[in-house]
């Protein structure tokens, strides 16, 4: 378990060095610059731009600045915002709780809502209650998430009055965070709600044609005890395999859903450097979306050998 963990904790140099080199590649393929962006409602002249330009380090070669920013990665410092004039790591952290929080309460509300509908589904196989919840289920799949957070800020926001409009209310009280949390949460987990419930009933139907299940029910087993002690174990296997790669989804979707609500995420930050074409912030946090995912997908490696101990995962 241990080399596992070492040769998954080294194959993450490449896979985060990959990312930021293509970050590299594309933000600098997007016309314009920082300079061009602040310097877009004034008439500078060109020694003025030369100047700003040789300031930000833009006027040296590509391959100099992409040297130096994997130095500086290697060396743990992701570089200074050219537009705020900060370092990036502290603009960072901030934002890391409110994207973590919505991220996980989406999971949670997905899990809570799509593994017991799944189960349902298939325990009432071919009935109203299965069509119902895999017509919801199809539903959910197709509506964008971005649709539903307007949907939702519409109806229980700007006409109930029940939830903010916008914001994280991270400066609260924990009630206030929970208030400003719940709308965004159903908006990113619902989707996944619909692939649990879809993946539980697949993998729940599976299982009640083994035949240890029928053994066990031919033994007179209640129908609790077959479902809670043979059906949900081996189906969690395909259930969190889905769940581990769609936590990845999650944490990247936030960035649209963050948007949507404006709340001040990792999402929000990295969009209004795009827009301002900042490199460092732009590399700062798809890079620590990187090591986010990369550690989701270790964790879940490990959780499938605690639950399965025939698994081998070296």
């Amino acid at each position: 378990m241990f080399s596992f963990i070492a040769r998954r904790l080294w194959y993450f140099i490449p896979t985060a060095l990959g990312a930021v080199t293509l970050v590299f590649i594309i933000v600098r393929l997007a016309p314009g610059d920082v300079v061009s962006t602040m310097l877009q409602d004034f008439q500078a002249d060109p020694e003025m731009i030369a100047l700003l330009r040789h300031q930000y380090g833009l006027d040296e070669p590509l391959y100099y600045q992409y040297l130096k920013m994997i130095w500086d990665i290697f060396r743990g410092d992701l570089g200074v915002s050219m537009l705020q004039r900060q370092p990036v790591l502290a603009m960072i952290l901030p934002h890391v709780r409110p994207t973590v929080m919505l991220a996980f309460s989406g999971l949670l509300i997905a899990m809570v809502i799509g593994v017991p509908a799944g189960i349902v589904s298939a325990l009432r196989r071919n009935t109203r209650v299965d069509y119902t919840v895999m017509s919801l289920a199809t539903f959910w799949l197709s509506a964008p998430g971005f649709w539903l957070g307007i949907f939702l800020i519409y109806v229980f926001s700007y006409k109930l009055g029940w939830f903010p409009m916008y914001g994280s209310g991270m400066e609260g009280t924990l009630g206030m965070q929970l208030r400003s949390l719940i709308l965004p949460a159903i908006a990113i987990g619902a989707r996944s709600a619909a692939v649990y419930a879809r993946i539980s009933r697949s993998s729940a139907l599976d299982i009640f044609r083994q035949d240890y299940v029928r053994t066990a029910r031919a033994k007179g087993l209640a129908e609790r005890v077959v479902v809670y002690k043979h059906v949900l174990r081996n189906a969690a296997i395909p259930i969190i395999t889905v769940i581990g790669m769609d936590l990845a989804f999650l944490l990247c979707g936030t960035v649209v859903i963050e948007n949507v609500f404006s709340r001040a995420g990792l999402g929000t930050l990295m969009v209004n450097a795009i827009a301002n074409r900042d490199y460092p912030v732009v590399q700062g946090t798809i890079l620590v979306f990187a090591v986010m995912i990369i550690a989701i997908n270790l964790l879940m490696d490990v959780v499938y050998r605690l639950l399965d101990p025939r698994i081998k995962i070296d």
